[in-house]
């Protein structure tokens, strides 16, 4: 099995915000392939399988955008609000932790965007949706509708977190593996 070297830039929770995700995920019904790692994120802008001189590239444009910005103590909280389904081809795919983000943040990570994108990086199609990744529905697995709204049932402790920093990730991920994450460089708010 080939294994896949994709970077992204993440908000990497603390540890204390482990226990109402891992509790969420307890009440998961079977089918689903858990986040089971110690990086439990918010993914800010998705990179992909890039060479090393794009590494270095978006290392800099990041360092660039985040001393361009200020930040208080409340524009650094993180708070969990609901589970929710991502669905492809009308078949759930990841159950999901929204994120509540201040304004502020979310200016970040839409300059981040830009600031990747002026520099040859795509630009994301998608709007920004904040989410922690809980788990991912099997490959082959079909839920039915009893499990889709067992799903909606799922619920999560809104619970706040502080930020100080956010981090330049590479994740390794291998077909039917969870993936493994290495932190390549952390860069702090200003």
């Amino acid at each position: 099995m080939e294994e896949k070297e994709r970077y992204f830039f993440a908000l990497n929770l603390p540890s204390e915000a482990e226990t109402p995700l891992r509790l969420a995920q307890d009440h998961l019904p079977s089918g689903m392939r858990y986040s089971r790692t110690n990086y439990f994120h918010v993914t800010l802008k998705f990179l992909g399988g890039i060479p090393e001189f794009e590494v270095m590239k978006a290392r800099l444009k990041a360092r660039e955008v985040c001393s361009r910005m200020s930040f208080s103590e409340e524009d650094l909280k993180v708070s969990f609000t609901k589970v929710g389904i991502f669905f492809r081809g009308g078949i759930p795919s990841v159950i999901w932790v929204g994120s509540f983000l201040s304004k502020k943040m979310l200016d970040f990570q839409r300059n981040l965007d830009e600031g990747l994108f002026q520099s040859g990086f795509r630009m994301e199609r998608k709007r920004f949706k904040s989410h922690v990744t809980l788990a991912r529905v099997r490959d082959g697995a079909d839920p039915t509708t009893e499990t889709i709204e067992k799903l909606r049932r799922v619920g999560i402790q809104k619970k706040s977190f502080q930020m100080s920093s956010f981090y330049l990730m590479k994740s390794y991920v291998t077909p039917h593996c969870p993936p493994r994450y290495e932190v390549i460089e952390e860069f702090r708010f200003g």
